[in-house]
């Protein structure tokens, strides 16, 4: 893995958890998922 691919998968990451914010309820269980794996 390079460092661009790692700082673009950083910046996914960043963006879903904005949207899951966005989302109420559906970014609530999908923080509840990824916690529980």
């Amino acid at each position: 893995m390079t460092d661009a691919m790692v700082t673009t998968i950083e910046q996914r990451v960043v963006t879903l958890r904005t949207l899951d914010d966005q989302m109420g309820e559906r970014g609530c269980w999908s923080r509840r998922a990824a916690t529980s794996n």
